[in-house]
């Protein structure tokens, strides 16, 4: 209703009216953000790292799994199959057969049971400096502060943390590297 009267569209039937002029689509959308996005550097390095992280990392992880369902060379009597064919001799061998202990099982239980220790170890230092730090006015306590990472999961935090122990420090503070340097 515009001033009192109705509007009345008399050349498309009710809700055929063509979209605006001005609708984007998706893909053009998409490809402006991805052109804006290329501008910030920190995208170019985020694409490169991740490029290299797929070829040292990903690739070979990969590749060990294909050779792991494949029959190599060497192995077509042991497993009495064609080089190349699938087979879970490799698997079967490393978890369930006479060397397995030796092979897989021991190596994992004293992996796991290493873990297991540091993690304890290192909680309860933690544990017992964070406590310190915010319970008790202890020596060293303001270069602790300084010298312990705060908040380095979130992106922002993680480079206002560098910035402030690297060498910028931040609100007349004092930073680490310049803490050693005085």
């Amino acid at each position: 209703m515009t001033g009192g009267h109705e509007t009345v569209n008399l050349l498309y039937a009710p809700g055929s009216e063509p979209e605006p002029a001005n609708t984007v689509t998706r893909l053009a959308r998409w490809r402006y953000r991805l052109k804006i996005g290329w501008r910030d550097p920190t995208a170019t390095i985020g694409v490169l790292m991740v490029l290299l992280f797929a070829y040292l990392i990903v690739v070979p992880i990969v590749t060990l799994l294909h050779d792991s369902v494949e029959v190599q060379f060497g192995d077509e009597r042991r497993t009495k199959s064609a080089l190349g064919d699938w087979t879970l001799y490799y698997f079967t061998r490393a978890l369930s057969s006479p060397v397995a202990n030796d092979l897989f099982w021991d190596p994992l239980r004293n992996t796991l049971s290493i873990a297991v220790v540091v993690i304890m170890i290192s909680i309860t230092i933690g544990g017992v400096l964070a406590w310190l730090l915010s319970r008790t006015d202890m020596f060293g306590r303001r270069w602790f502060a300084r010298s312990c990472p705060k908040k380095p999961a979130t992106r922002s935090a993680g480079k206002a943390m560098f910035w402030f122990t690297a060498g910028a420090g931040g609100a007349g503070r004092p930073c680490w590297s310049r803490s050693i340097s005085t």
